[in-house]
């Protein structure tokens, strides 16, 4: 099995990466006046938008199932942070810029591939002035969209949570994925403690 640390790692990668993944979506329909193209460059975002609309909606499920666990793990008295619910946030703006260039890269990406399948060499693809306006209003909408509705979201876990530790009074995590610090052990448990003085003699 993955330790705890490394299965948070790489839910947090595909989260990043599938919310990258909404906002190209988003503004490639901006960029397009359409999410599904009548043409023949753009015949896979049929499949496409299914992929990303069914992976978005196992995150949600899978978020529930996280939240669900935690729940638990905190009722038997085994609270963890490994889930990231306890991390400091971003300030919005910093969030929304983050999928903004996140999905900027991701479309810039996508229009490339498409432009190198349909001509079948290497092109770089260049926007126009008005391109570049519908890029920017639907990178600029859908990640003000997204990320208000991920920080509510991580509100909501952390609430519960919260609530969760008052009732089952818990104030500490009594397991966390760093190892514990190891203390010497005193002399007597290691058995080379100094002897006692031999008795004296009674004769």
């Amino acid at each position: 099995m993955l330790p705890v640390v490394k299965v948070a790692a790489i839910a947090r990668v595909g989260t990043r990466c599938l919310a990258a993944a909404v906002v190209g979506l988003v503004s490639h329909a901006a960029l397009y006046r359409s999410l599904w193209p009548n043409d023949n460059v753009h015949g896979y975002l049929g499949w496409y938008t299914l992929v990303v609309a069914v992976l978005s909606l196992g995150a949600i499920a899978g978020l529930g199932v996280l939240l669900a666990v935690a729940l638990r793990a905190r009722r038997l008295g085994r609270p963890f942070q490994a889930l990231g619910f306890a991390h400091p946030e971003r300030t919005y703006g910093l969030h929304v810029a983050d999928l903004a260039v996140s999905g900027l890269v991701w479309i810039y990406l996508q229009e490339t591939l498409e432009h190198n399948i349909a001509s079948r060499e290497l092109v770089f693809v260049a926007f126009g002035p008005e391109q570049v306006l519908a890029l920017l209003f639907g990178l600029t909408g859908a990640a003000l969209v997204l990320a208000l509705l991920l920080r509510a979201g991580a509100r909501v876990v952390r609430a519960v949570l919260r609530r969760t530790d008052a009732v089952v009074g818990v104030s500490t995590p009594l397991w966390t994925p760093h190892p514990a610090e190891r203390r010497g052990l005193r002399p007597l448990a290691a058995r080379f403690a100094l002897r006692a003085p031999p008795l004296l003699s009674t004769a």
